[in-house]
């Protein structure tokens, strides 16, 4: 996860912005994430921070950004969860965080179909 002992920095941003550039060709908002999910992955199951999905999603607000991943979170290939490890999480991965069910999440993971 880029920044984290992943790919350099400057490759991060590189794919952010290519991931930005194919979520906009996309339909739905839903269909936006999963593209951008799917083009931040490193390797299949990779989990991606939603402060780099939001960063890489800037074609869409924040609360079409969340309506999406309210209806996505209940769908089995989908996973959010909340970073553990409490030193990891930055101010970015805190503004980017979504609540669902009552846990604040840092981290997605889309399952390929």
């Amino acid at each position: 996860m880029g920044g984290r002992g992943g790919a350099p920095r400057t490759n991060l941003n590189t794919a952010i912005a290519q991931a930005a550039a194919r979520a906009q060709a996309a339909n739905s908002p839903e269909a936006q994430i999963r593209q951008t999910y799917f083009d931040l992955a490193r390797y299949e199951g990779d989990w991606v921070p939603l402060a780099d999905m939001r960063q890489a999603l800037g074609g869409l607000t924040r609360g079409q950004q969340d309506a999406a991943l309210q209806s996505m979170a209940s769908k089995p290939d989908v996973h959010l969860i909340r970073w553990d490890n409490v030193r990891a999480i930055r101010q970015r991965d805190l503004d980017a965080a979504f609540e669902y069910g009552g846990d604040i999440n840092h981290v997605i993971r889309i399952e390929r179909s």
